[in-house]
């Protein structure tokens, strides 16, 4: 993707340099280890429960099951990808089965046996998953369900930032090229919330910690005349549209990109 994106060391998250942040493992890991501080907070022993909606490749789990006792749940639509975390190559991924369980599911309407097992959580987080969400809603409903009361929702991604940027050109675009379903303020994201039962605690920019317009990107935008052509063909020349349109939205101001943290209401009375 145009911003800062990378499969390295199976992590598909893009590169954030953050504070303390020297080497592009670690800005790969940046979001990882915002959700670990969380974590940690809420749990200081470590020994928590966590689920990951949207798992992906299951770095981010695996990330978490290394440093804590935690037992992490990720959840994934791909079946591929759901298959490839349960197989994850590498002595430490092999030693943290038991404590890293990966599920296939829609993360917005989970069958009864996954909710089961992923009930009762300290902490739910979602990176760069929540744009694809088929509702927003619904997203929370499962979120709540899944989390104990005063248990977290950590949510790291693409926002609206400006007014009426909804209906930019370039908003559009890189919704068609990532076939974003959902895409919401921080003040949008957080009304939608409170449907469910969530209060927001924070809400923080991480933009200035993307690297934008490296030589990668600037040859990918040069390109965009053959990718938009290629667009009605290919998924990944749909993707390479869609990358740049983010990195612009971004570069202009229309999105930014950031964290959510929400807390599930303890019940009434």
């Amino acid at each position: 993707m145009g911003v800062s994106a990378r499969r390295r060391r199976g992590a598909l998250h893009r590169e954030l340099w953050g504070p303390g942040i020297a080497s592009r493992r670690d800005a790969l890991h940046y979001a990882h280890r915002r959700v670990l501080d969380h974590v940690l907070e809420l749990c200081p022993s470590g020994q928590a429960r966590v689920v990951d909606f949207g798992c992906g490749v299951g770095a981010g789990a695996l990330y978490l099951a290394e440093r804590i006792t935690a037992d992490v749940h990720g959840i994934a639509l791909s079946p591929r990808q759901v298959a490839y975390g349960r197989r994850r190559p590498g002595r430490r991924a092999r030693s943290l089965r038991g404590r890293c369980e990966f599920h296939e599911g829609d993360f917005c309407a989970l069958a009864p046996a996954v909710e089961r097992a992923v009930a009762g959580a300290d902490v739910a987080y979602a990176i760069e998953s929540f744009v694809h969400a088929p509702s927003a809603a619904a997203f929370f409903a499962q979120a709540a369900a899944a989390l104990r009361p005063a248990g977290r929702l950590v949510i790291i991604d693409d926002l609206i930032a400006g007014r009426g940027s909804a209906s930019h050109p370039l908003i559009d675009t890189f919704r068609s090229g990532w076939h974003v379903e959902t895409l919401l303020s921080a003040a949008e994201a957080a009304c939608v919330a409170t449907g469910s039962g969530f209060d927001l605690m924070s809400h923080t920019s991480l933009s200035p910690y993307m690297r934008l317009g490296r030589p990668r990107d600037r040859l990918i935008r040069a390109l965009q005349p053959l990718l938009r052509g290629g667009s009605r063909y290919s998924y990944w020349c749909q993707s390479m549209v869609g990358g740049d349109a983010l990195q612009r939205c971004h570069q202009t101001g229309l999105l930014e990109y950031g964290e959510l943290v929400l807390v599930r209401s303890p019940p009434s009375p």
